[in-house]
């Protein structure tokens, strides 16, 4: 089973993976959501779209490779123990996921499409992180792959959020 300290450790992780996350994003996801009902074209959209994620994730592929390649000193800082090191990875993994969910979170925004939002967002992303964190505890996958909950959520989420783009727009 799960010890209490193991909870205050994926609460860390979380932190720094939302902190990593919103800072690669750099606002981008706003920017999308603020000029998409501005644009005419759908060339000129998609352009726009493409141009943000793509530099979004160049940026999330950076802060995840200098964060991996500090990763022990920067545990030795967090946990005060080097050793928790592995513990962080799979949070850092999904940091240019987080990045691709921000950024369809901002098109559905732009396009002022709030049920799309909810299907996969609210709904999907929430009820994914919590069938996975059952199933994780129920076969007693160790808890420092805890954050591979937030990567496969989050990856199926962008995933829905793409298919339904195609489908209605």
């Amino acid at each position: 089973g799960y010890k209490p300290a193991i909870f205050g450790r994926i609460m860390i992780g979380y932190t720094i993976f939302n902190l990593l996350g919103t800072l690669s994003v750099w606002g981008l996801n706003t920017a999308l959501a603020y000029y998409l009902p501005k644009e005419d074209g759908r060339s000129e959209e998609y352009r726009i779209i493409l141009a943000a994620t793509i530099l979004g994730l160049i940026i999330s592929i950076v802060v995840t490779g200098i964060t991996i390649l500090f990763n022990r000193p920067l545990s030795g800082i967090i946990f005060g123990n080097t050793e928790l090191s592995e513990f962080i990875i799979p949070f850092l993994i999904g940091i240019p996921i987080y990045v691709c969910l921000s950024m369809v979170t901002g098109v559905f925004r732009g396009y002022e499409s709030v049920r799309l939002k909810a299907i996969s967002k609210d709904m999907f992303y929430n009820l994914a992180q919590v069938i996975l964190i059952v199933v994780f505890i129920y076969f007693g996958i160790d808890g420092r792959f805890i954050g591979f909950v937030y990567v496969l959520s989050g990856a199926g989420t962008v995933v829905l959020a793409i298919l339904l783009l195609y489908t209605y727009y």
